[in-house]
């Protein structure tokens, strides 16, 4: 049937498009940055638990536990200049050099910190992770609209943490923002091994001449 509505629905649906299209690319990128947040939570838990067991820094790293906690949502984008290494020649199949680079890009994007209480019986982990947003075209958008609601609540006023991403962004060549966690875990040895308090690696204990 043909009239003055004909090609209406074409025409609704081609009004519409654009804004479903975006409402679910935004959708796509916040269920990723809640997946980092919860990653990121579990990363601070990798570095408090390393900090505890090697309370003076003689194997065990938290940096290095938080890093390979965050690998799986570390992207592929490093700073620029800088390179992952020779794997990224590597032969084989399909994919297996993008995998590799994971583990050099989580490294260089994740950065850990341990406060030792021996007092409190306790260790505190604070892990940040400059997160790569990786849908096209509303992750640029996010850079603008970041206010931290999923990241750092509290601590930075809106202007200056979209004032940080947007140096993050120029540092990577693409759109980065800042995902952080702290965790709390006991330790009630601390204490008792001699551990003073304050940030990690405690000081090594002085053999005695």
């Amino acid at each position: 049937m043909r009239g003055p509505r004909a090609g209406a629905a074409l025409t609704e649906f081609a009004l519409l498009m654009p804004l479903l299209l975006a409402l679910s690319l935004g959708g796509i990128q916040l269920s990723l940055m809640a997946q980092a947040r919860i990653v990121v939570q579990a990363a601070a838990v990798a570095a408090a638990r390393a900090a505890i067991a090697d309370p003076r820094g003689l194997k065990l790293s938290p940096e290095r536990a938080a890093a390979v906690a965050c690998a799986g949502i570390a992207g592929l984008i490093l700073p620029a200049g800088l390179k992952a290494g020779p794997w990224e020649k590597l032969p084989g199949p399909p994919g297996l050099s993008r995998l590799l680079r994971r583990g050099p890009a989580s490294k260089m994007k994740t950065r850990a910190a341990v406060i030792l209480r021996p007092k409190e019986n306790e260790a505190e982990a604070t892990v940040e992770h400059d997160l790569e947003l990786v849908v096209p075209g509303v992750n640029r958008l996010f850079i603008y609209l970041e206010k931290g609601w999923l990241l750092l609540p509290g601590r930075r006023d809106g202007l200056l943490r979209n004032h940080e991403a947007r140096v993050r962004t120029a540092i990577y060549g693409s759109p980065h923002v800042l995902v952080s966690a702290t965790a709390r875990m006991p330790a009630p040895w601390l204490n008792a091994r001699g551990i003073r308090p304050g940030l990690w690696p405690a000081p090594k204990l002085k053999r005695k001449a």
